[in-house]
């Protein structure tokens, strides 16, 4: 119940933030309001409001040239797409968000993207895209990968 009261003031907060930013014509702060709404209702299983905000925040992290942001709100319409079980299961926002990072990105935040596109493709069934995306992979091997090859 406390974490619920959390997402919920949270979500006041941030639609607040919103409109404020909308009334300021303040691109950048309606990105992180659209961005942060798009978290809370993913944690809230409020899945096709949560692929909407996304991509609202995706629109406008690109016209901001805010790369981080723009994979970052990829990998929350890219899980809610997985939650509604859309047959893509969002491979298409894992795979534009992979092929987005840079090797001078944090390691840490590559190998999320990594595993979380990888995750994707294996449930969406696109073994050459597994295949693929496997020998471009990060320096840590996965969880997946080590069961897969025996150790």
């Amino acid at each position: 119940a406390e974490s619920e009261n959390k997402l919920e003031q949270a979500t006041e907060l941030y639609e607040r933030s919103l409109e404020l930013a909308d009334s300021l014509n303040d691109s950048w702060g309606m990105q992180m309001a659209l961005s942060g709404l798009a978290r809370v209702a993913l944690e809230q299983a409020r899945y096709k409001q949560a692929q909407e905000l996304a991509i609202r925040a995706i629109d406008l992290s690109s016209r901001l040239h805010l790369r981080h942001a723009q994979v970052k709100s990829m990998m929350i319409a890219a899980k809610a797409r997985e939650q509604l079980e859309l047959p893509d299961r969002g491979v298409g926002h894992l795979r534009q968000a992979w092929k987005m990072l840079t090797p001078d990105d944090d390691i840490d935040f590559r190998q999320q993207v990594y595993e979380t596109y990888l995750s994707a493709a294996i449930a969406a069934d696109r073994d050459q895209e597994v295949m693929q995306l496997r020998m471009e992979a990060p320096i840590k091997p996965t969880s997946t990968e080590q069961d897969d090859s025996g150790s």
